[in-house]
């Protein structure tokens, strides 16, 4: 596993050529601004690596903007059959009852 950091794993062209060696890696997602921007890049991994490869994109807790809108694009990514695979929580650690809810299905991030 290749950790997600930003600078180092937000060029989709890094993520690729690692995918593409045969590695697992965290897209960083706190190099990205927009939502559009980390859609973008997703796509691009997807179409550029091996079928059912998937993307593992490294969400910013710290920041609950980055955090909300991530966490929703990993859901509509998801659900147009995206190939996103996991989700790691960086820069911050959530308590308890947030990783819970995190699961549940009514709560507003749930992947």
């Amino acid at each position: 596993m290749v950790a997600g950091m930003t600078p180092c794993t937000v060029h989709p062209s890094f993520v690729i050529a690692t995918m593409n060696a045969g590695y697992q890696i965290e897209l960083a997602g706190g190099g990205y601004f927009a939502p559009h921007m980390m859609e973008a890049a997703v796509k691009e991994i997807v179409r550029d690596t091996p079928p059912g490869a998937g993307v593992c994109i490294n969400a910013i807790y710290i920041n609950p903007r980055l955090f909300g809108w991530q966490m929703d694009l990993v859901k509509k990514c998801r659900g147009e059959g995206v190939g996103v695979e996991g989700v790691t929580i960086g820069a911050g650690v959530p308590s308890l009852e947030v990783a819970t809810g995190l699961y549940l299905p009514q709560h507003p991030y749930r992947v």
